[in-house]
Parts: C-alpha cells; structure tokens; sequence
C-alpha cells in the first residue's frame, strides 16, 4: 500500500513512494495491494487554515495539470474543516447528540484554534462538488482527520458537548491539542466521528486511501516528543489499540 503522511503549515506538494502508518484502504481488496503503483501526492492542510470549495477546484486543477496522481486533503489537523449533513452521534451504551450540536461544537472549537475570517467548515454538498471535480481531471482523493493528536478545536467540542476531561494530562499540564486514550468516552466520540468520515469517503468513489494522521502526541506537555514519553511511561500500548481499532474502523 502507498499512501501519503503530511505534517506541513499550510500547503506543498510531495511524492511518496513508501507505506507510512496511519493509512489504510477504504475498500480496496487485499489483493490489489501488489498493483498499487508509487503515487504523487499534492498535499494541502485545509485543517488548520480554512479553504473554500473554489480555491480546492484551483488546487485539484494545478495538481492534475501537472501529472498527480493524487491529492491529499487535510481536513483535521488542529482545526476540524468539514462536517457532513449528519453529524449525529450515538455511543454504544452511551448518550448521544444531535447533529445540530455536533455541528455547533465543531464550529466553535474552530473559532477557539483559529477564528479564521473566511469561512469555519465545508459543507457535505461543498465537498461533493470537491470529490466530483477530483474525479473529472482523474485525481483520488486521501483525506486526512488527525488524532490522537492535532485535535485541538474537537477537544473544544468535546467539552461544548458535556465530555469531561477529554484531553490528555500528565504532572498538572493538560495538553490543548491531545486526546486523553485514558478516556472511554471521549475515544468513543472520536471513533464515532471517524467513522462518518471514512464511511462517507469510502462511498464517494474519489477515495481508496484514508488517514488518520497520528502526526503526535502531547508535545505541549512533554518536552521530549510526546511518543517518547508515552513509551517510557508504559501508555505507548494504549495508543497501539487505538490505532488498531482505527484501522479496523477504516
């Protein structure tokens, strides 16, 4: 499998031509995975900064013009960009949302990260418009939510939803970016919303690959990186379950 893993601030282009974890098929058969040819992959954080429906046309138009194969899209990356019609959440055993609050919460962890005076979210008929113009000019599309860490604006969310202590915590410090893999609930929360997303991406028909980021882990907490610290404390394994249980997801 050949997938891309992008960390930039804003927005560039790279070809990869090696597996990187976090990213996972959305319903590829097994046996496609020794016909998968390298990809070049233009890559854009549309998760920290917000993009509108028209300037991703711009985007796809430049990568496809210039003989990508794919293009990265960076939905949750600190901010969280998009939200889908439905956005309510159930958890198994658990309380539930409407998609209305979901939605609401979601926009104002995205005014606390970065009130960006463009716009806040996509909308799930903007980003159709996305996937069909990337489908025309012959592009799939990776999209990318990032957690356990860069999750700062859904921590906000977690907590304008009644989530107590959703973020990770060590020695006093609480992380603003970090989920807390100690957390049920707010795990849970997080899982429900992949799933959306993966279940949207995988039927669109733009997307073969989804990832979910793993791009850190409370490294405002830490001052050695945070996957550091998480492997002497012991914790390492609970990020390994819910990575497993992410890719089972996807």
């Amino acid at each position: 499998m050949t997938c891309s893993l992008l960390r930039s601030r804003y927005a560039f282009a790279i070809t990869w031509m090696i597996a990187l974890l976090a990213c996972f098929c959305l319903g590829v058969p097994s046996a496609r995975a020794a016909e998968v040819q390298p990809k070049s992959v233009f890559s854009i954080d549309a998760g920290r900064k917000f993009f509108s429906a028209d300037q991703l046309f711009e985007i796809i138009d430049h990568a496809a013009d210039r003989g990508y194969t794919d293009i990265q899209l960076i939905l949750g990356n600190d901010g969280l960009r998009f939200v889908l019609d439905d956005m309510t959440v159930s958890l198994e055993g658990g309380r539930s949302w409407t998609s209305d609050a979901v939605k609401a919460a979601i926009q104002a962890g995205n005014k606390s990260y970065y009130d960006d005076p463009n716009d806040n979210v996509l909308t799930q008929a903007e980003m159709d418009r996305v996937l069909a113009r990337a489908i025309k000019r012959g592009l799939h599309v990776t999209p990318l939510i990032n957690s356990p860490g860069h999750m700062d604006a859904l921590l906000v969310a977690m907590k304008e939803l009644g989530i107590q202590n959703p973020a990770f915590s060590d020695r006093n410090k609480t992380s603003v970016r970090t989920v807390d893999l100690d957390n049920a609930e707010a795990l849970s929360f997080t899982k429900a919303l992949i799933q959306k997303y993966a279940t949207y991406f995988g039927a669109s028909g733009a997307s073969e690959i989804f990832n979910f980021g793993a791009g850190g882990y409370a490294n405002d907490v830490f001052r050695d990186p945070g996957w550091s610290a998480i492997q002497r404390n012991g914790k390492y394994s609970h990020f390994v379950r819910y990575a497993n249980d992410l890719s089972g997801i996807i």
